[in-house]
C-alpha cells in the first residue's frame, strides 16, 4: 500500500511539473506575441505606401557593384556599367544573364571585369538605378493597383554609372 501511496505522489509531481513547463511557454509565447504586435506599431515604416516613395538613384561602392555582378548566375538580370562623365573608357560593359550561363568562359570573363573594378583608384562611386520589368504573366489595373491574373517573370535592369564626388 506504500508503494501505491509512493507512485500517486510521483505520478502528481509529474503531471505538476508538466504543467508548469506548459504554462511556462504559453506565457513566453503570449509576451512574444505582445511584443511583436507593440514594435510593428510603433514603426512607422510599416504604414508607407512604398508605391509612392520616389526612388532615385543611390550611391554605392565598388564592392556592390562586383557582388551584383556574380549574382548574374543566380537572377534574371541585365547589368550596365557606364563611364559616366569622368571615368575610365575601358569601364563600360553590359552583362546579360542569359549571355552568361554556367560557362567557365562567362565566369572568367565576369571575374576578369570585377578584378578591373576593385583596381580602381581614387575617389568615386558609382550611381546605381534599379528598374523591375515584367516579361510575362496577365496583369490589370483597378484603380491605383495592379492586380495579377497570372504570375510570370520579371527582368531586372541596373545600371552603374561611374561618378566622382562632387
Amino acid at each position: 500500500m506504500e508503494n501505491a501511496a509512493n507512485s500517486l505522489k510521483i505520478a502528481f509531481a509529474m503531471i505538476m511539473l508538466v504543467l508548469a513547463i506548459t504554462s511556462t511557454f504559453v506565457l513566453v509565447s503570449k509576451a512574444k506575441e505582445t511584443s511583436d504586435a507593440v514594435f510593428f506599431v510603433r514603426d512607422e515604416t510599416n504604414y508607407y505606401d512604398m508605391d509612392s516613395i520616389k526612388r532615385g538613384p543611390r550611391k554605392v561602392e565598388k564592392d556592390i557593384v562586383i557582388s551584383t555582378l556574380y549574382r548574374l548566375y543566380d537572377e534574371s538580370l541585365v547589368i550596365e556599367v557606364k563611364k559616366g562623365e569622368h571615368g575610365p573608357t575601358s569601364i563600360d560593359k553590359i552583362f546579360k544573364s542569359d549571355d552568361y550561363n554556367s560557362s567557365k568562359e562567362a565566369y572568367e570573363d565576369i571575374s576578369e571585369y570585377c578584378q578591373y573594378i576593385s583596381n580602381l583608384t581614387g575617389e568615386f562611386y558609382f550611381e546605381e538605378q534599379y528598374q523591375e520589368i515584367k516579361t510575362s504573366g496577365t496583369y490589370e489595373q483597378d484603380g491605383s493597383e495592379e492586380l495579377t491574373l497570372e504570375p510570370g517573370g520579371t527582368k531586372i535592369y541596373i545600371t552603374y554609372t561611374y561618378k566622382l564626388p562632387s
